[in-house]
Parts: C-alpha cells; sequence; structure tokens
C-alpha cells in the first residue's frame, strides 16, 4: 500500500505555448518492508492504477525534470511533420513566451499609471519595478533548447512506434516506389568517424503513405529485401490487392529481387522483348579460343606481336579488349580481375586469370604484359582505362613505382563523341552495338 509522503522539495516545470506552468503533487512511498521505493503522484505506475478516466486528466507529456503541456506537444508535432525544424520551432516558442511577458509588464505599467494620483498623497506605497525576463526570483523566464524539443519528439515517437508500424502495415499498396536516400544518415551519430548507416530504404504506396522504412548499412540487396518480403504477406492479411507495379531506379538490377518476393508482378505479364533489333550474333567464320595455360598465353599472344616485327615503328596493331570481375551482390565488393578477353582477326581469346592469382596479386605471363605494356598495340573497348587500372592494382603494381603502366587504350565511348554517334563519352557497350551496327545486344552479353 502506498502511503503519503508530503510534497516535493522543487515543483515540476511544465513549458506551455506562451507561458510556464508548475506541477506540484504529493509524493508516495510503498509500505512493504522489501520494496521502499518512492513514487511522484504523476509516476506511470500511479497513473496506470488509476481508473482510465481519470488516468486520462494527466496529460503533460514529462522528461526527466521539466514537462511540455498536451497543447505544445500537439504543435510540435504538427511542426516537425511540415517541416518546422526544431530550432525554429524553439525560437517561435521563445517569440510567444516574451510576447505574454511583455503584454504582462505593459499591463502593469498601466495599473501603476492609474496609481500615480493616490501614490502623490500618500494613500498607497510606492510601487515595486516590474522584475526581468531572466530573474529567477522574479518572473523566471525560460524556454527549452531545440536539443530539448527534438528529444521530446523522439520520445513521441518511440512510444507510438509500435501504433505506427500497425497503421503502415494496414495501408494498401497496389503500386509502390523504392529508393534509398542518403540524405538521413549524415545526421545519425557516427562511430569513431565512420556511418553506421549509408542509407535510408523508403517504400511508399501510391497514395504517398510510407509502407516501409529500414536504414541500410549498404545498397546491398539482402539489406532491406527481407523487410519487402513482408509486405504481401500484410496485403493478404488485410484484404488489399497484390502489388501490381513497383518504380524503382535501378530496374535491371533490381528486377531479379523483386520478382522472387513480389511474384504477383508475374502474374498476367506478357514479356515484350528489349528491343526491336535482331540480335547480335557471332559470325560463322568467327571462333573462341580458351587460353588456360601460361604457355599457351605466351605462345599466342608472342605469335600476335610477331605481326609487329619488322614493321615501321609507325605501325600500329588494333585489338578489341575487356575483362570481367566477380562482384558479392551481397555485401557490393569487387573482387580481383577474373578473366581477359582479347579478340583479333576473327578469334576472340578467353584468358581465366585463376591459375596466376598468388598472396601478393596476380602473376601474368610475361607476353601477356609485354602486350599490355606496348603503346603500339591499340586496345579499344568500352571504359577500357578504369579495367586497366583495375587490373594494374591487381597485380599490385600500384606499390612499385618502378613498374611500367598499361599503354595503349583506346575509348570506344570517346570516338563515338567526336564521330557524332552519341552526346556524351559515358555510354555502354550494348548501345553502342546499337548505333553502329544495328544490332540488339542481349543483357547477358553487354553487362
Amino acid at each position: 500500500m502506498l502511503r503519503c509522503s508530503g510534497f516535493p522539495s522543487t515543483p515540476r516545470r511544465i513549458i506551455d505555448i506562451n507561458q510556464n506552468l508548475y506541477l506540484v503533487g504529493y509524493r508516495y512511498y510503498c509500505g512493504h518492508q522489501d520494496c521502499g521505493k518512492i513514487f511522484a503522484s504523476w509516476s506511470p505506475a500511479v497513473l496506470s492504477a488509476l481508473p482510465p478516466p481519470l488516468a486520462a486528466e494527466f496529460t503533460f507529456v514529462l522528461s526527466r525534470r521539466n514537462g511540455i503541456t498536451d497543447q505544445l506537444a500537439a504543435l510540435l508535432r504538427s511542426s516537425f511533420q511540415r517541416g518546422l525544424g526544431p530550432d525554429p520551432f524553439a525560437k517561435m516558442i521563445r517569440t510567444f513566451h516574451i510576447r505574454r511577458y511583455e503584454q504582462l509588464y505593459s499591463q502593469y505599467l498601466e495599473l501603476v499609471k492609474t496609481r500615480i494620483p493616490m501614490v502623490r498623497t500618500g494613500f498607497l506605497s510606492l510601487h515595486a519595478d516590474f522584475s526581468d525576463w531572466e530573474d529567477l526570483s522574479g518572473y523566471a523566464g525560460f524556454v527549452p533548447t531545440q536539443g530539448y524539443f527534438r528529444s521530446i519528439y523522439n520520445t513521441l515517437i518511440e512510444q507510438h512506434a509500435q501504433e505506427f508500424d500497425q497503421y503502415s502495415a494496414m495501408l494498401p499498396a497496389t503500386i509502390i516506389c523504392a529508393d534509398h536516400s542518403h540524405k538521413v544518415p549524415k545526421h545519425l551519430i557516427k562511430v569513431n568517424g565512420e556511418q553506421v548507416f549509408s542509407a535510408l530504404h523508403t517504400v511508399v504506396n501510391e497514395y504517398g503513405e510510407c509502407r516501409s522504412m529500414t536504414l541500410t548499412p549498404t545498397k546491398a540487396h539482402d539489406q532491406f529485401m527481407p523487410l519487402l518480403a513482408r509486405i504481401p504477406h500484410s496485403l493478404r492479411l488485410y484484404g488489399h490487392n497484390d502489388i501490381q507495379l513497383v518504380f524503382t531506379d535501378n530496374v535491371r538490377a533490381d528486377k531479379p529481387e523483386l520478382e522472387r518476393v513480389f511474384p504477383s508482378l508475374l502474374k498476367d505479364l506478357t514479356p515484350i522483348p528489349s528491343s526491336s533489333l535482331q540480335a547480335l550474333a557471332l559470325p560463322p567464320t568467327w571462333e573462341v579460343t580458351i587460353l588456360g595455360s601460361s604457355y599457351q598465353v605466351n605462345n599466342r599472344v608472342n605469335g600476335i606481336m610477331d605481326d609487329l616485327s619488322g614493321s615501321p615503328d609507325e605501325e600500329r596493331l588494333h585489338i578489341a579488349m575487356d575483362m570481367e570481375w566477380s562482384v558479392d551482390r551481397a555485401s557490393g565488393i569487387h573482387g580481383r580481375v577474373a578473366l581477359v578477353t582479347f579478340v583479333y582477326h576473327e578469334t576472340i581469346f578467353l584468358i581465366p586469370l585463376a591459375t596466376y592469382l598468388r598472396d601478393d596479386g596476380l602473376h601474368l605471363p610475361h607476353m601477356l604484359l609485354v602486350m599490355l605494356r606496348s603503346p603500339r598495340v591499340k586496345k579499344y573497348g568500352v571504359s577500357i582505362k578504369g579495367d586497366f587500372t583495375r587490373l594494374y592494382n591487381d597485380c599490385s603494381f600500384a606499390a612499385d613505382e618502378d613498374a611500367p603502366g598499361f599503354d595503349g587504350a583506346v575509348e570506344l565511348g570517346d570516338k563515338a563523341q567526336r564521330r557524332g554517334l552519341v552526346s556524351h563519352a559515358n555510354v555502354g557497350l550494348a548501345e553502342l552495338v546499337s548505333l553502329t551496327l544495328r544490332r540488339h545486344l542481349p543483357v547477358e552479353l553487354g553487362c
């Protein structure tokens, strides 16, 4: 049983829209010998024991030492939801408080004015000065900082988090839009100077209502797809229609995962060709050769380099070149270059690099390095300079200042731009094929 322990030594200050209130109530202590806890009259444990209609009369939102009124809390939520941040909100509330102080000051001066004749005749004593705003023994004006209002708002959101999640789960989602935002994580706490989260993934429905939201350390699919996979379950649970359309800014990468978590996207769907052009195919006279050993690589490349022997210095050898490497879709981490491809005289040469991998990097065959470093061998490709940089680093040449670089790279995008085929040099291979050969390069071949 709780017993009265008198009033607290100081009242609890409550911030209202234009003034401060002070909350005074009894303190109670538990008379049980094994308890001995002390409760304020507004403690949650005490309020929860009261009849709900009576407990609902206490509407203040309390912090550890202060609190705000229900009216100010409603204004706080409404302002934050409509884009008014903590700093301008705190300044606005301070303006309201100072305005009330000035109104009371003006009323006091008007009252003093009416008392002047009575004071002169000695019937009334001289008036006291109206206290300053900051006078702790007088008016004691006070407005919390922006940090206080921010913490109060966060507390309110956390208290109703379960209701928010329940409401979001009950919303329809026939059409959804998913995207990453990188602005919010910049305002979150950092660990050792590094951001814990890099993006905020948000999904909204056709009415602009938030359907899911999660902070992710990377943009990998496994960071947010499990949350999206729960949306169809809640749609069926509350009797809504299945998802029919998804908007995303990376359709090619997101399509397989979205179709996996939202099977309804494939219902009654008739795929259309990605291009009206005829698919690109290798001519029957061309062949593909895999060079699986150092001997084969050195032998073939040596034969190609022999075409330059005895020719004038201005003579050039022209080959097409490309490189491939593995990518961990879960983490987004790129591996070392795994395959080097080059084309010469209607033959496509494939060089797997797994056998040349050592602890300190790739150790390429001698003649392949000779060809890569030769400026007389022009290597044409899309983003070929970037491929050269990646391969150079994978071979650990970057740590050796005396190691010669790879030379002879020619960007097809730059040449296409100079010829007026494209407006910018950052163009993909599939687009170049469609513009020059009038053929469609399948995605799996042109990625």
